[in-house]
C-alpha cells in the first residue's frame, strides 16, 4: 500500500461524492 495508490483513491472519493451531491 503506497503514497500513490492513497491519493488515487483519495481523489475517487472525493469524485464519487461530487457525483452524489451533483446527482
Amino acid at each position: 500500500y503506497n503514497k500513490a495508490l492513497e491519493d488515487a483513491i483519495a481523489v475517487l472519493d472525493k469524485i464519487s461524492m461530487s457525483v452524489d451531491v451533483n446527482d
